[in-house]
């Protein structure tokens, strides 16, 4: 089941998405989400900001961001919010070093690009792992570049598709196997030295076209719910 930014754009939407997957649970669901709505333009703005010496205006648009995502969390407990504020404070630590570098060499490259942007993608899968087990149903956030492993073209990664295949059932089968839904982010994946790639903005669906063909699975995309 793949969901688009729209369909998780608040933490309705996410709630929405959680009734969605529950009343699959059923069967054997797999889970691929894109960035929440409009986090990822966000996040490259941030980056194209800093190297025009925008460092304050460019924090402030990340933290405005990141914040949403903890809005989603802070009505599903303390525990709950706890989680995403650790998974919130890695992301932060990760974008500002990124940041830091392109302030003090002013320049913006593509592999600087990809590291960035996959973080939408991470953050709203790690969010509605966190969502689903709320509401009772085993979930675990896979981190999608465990499974797509691609060549180093950065902005637009082509999928090495033997190594992703065997990667993706190495990665979700025993979670398939447990009964526990499988949640990762679509656009991501990374090189075979393990640096950071996107499939090219828009490509999510692309991510869980591949996720279903290393599956034998059945793709369905819940549009804009």
């Amino acid at each position: 089941m793949k969901f688009g930014g729209t369909s998780l754009e608040d933490g309705t939407a996410f709630q929405r998405v959680a009734h969605i997957i529950g009343s699959n649970s059923s069967t054997n669901v797999v889970v691929v989400v894109s960035a929440m709505s409009g986090v990822t333009d966000a996040f490259i703005s941030s980056f194209h900001r800093t190297a025009k010496g925008e460092v304050a205006e460019a924090l402030r648009t990340l933290e405005a961001h990141l914040e949403r995502h903890l809005k989603v969390a802070d009505p599903l407990g303390e525990a709950a919010t706890e989680r995403m504020r650790a998974i919130i404070d890695r992301s932060r630590t990760e974008i500002v070093a990124l940041l830091d570098q392109v302030s003090a060499s002013r320049i913006t490259t593509a592999k600087g690009l990809d590291a960035i942007a996959s973080h939408g993608e991470r953050l709203s899968a790690s969010l509605l792992t966190i969502v689903l087990e709320q509401y009772g149903i085993p979930a675990s956030y896979v981190d999608a570049r465990r499974c797509i492993i691609t060549d180093e073209q950065h902005g637009g990664a082509q999928p090495l598709l033997e190594e992703t295949w065997r990667q993706t059932r190495a990665e979700l089968g025993p979670l398939i196997e447990a009964k526990r839904v499988p949640v990762l982010g679509g656009f991501i994946g990374a090189s075979r030295n393990g640096v950071t790639t996107t499939l090219g903005r828009g490509s999510s669906d692309y991510s869980a076209t591949l996720f279903g063909a290393a599956m034998g699975a059945r793709h369905q995309s819940s549009g804009t719910i």
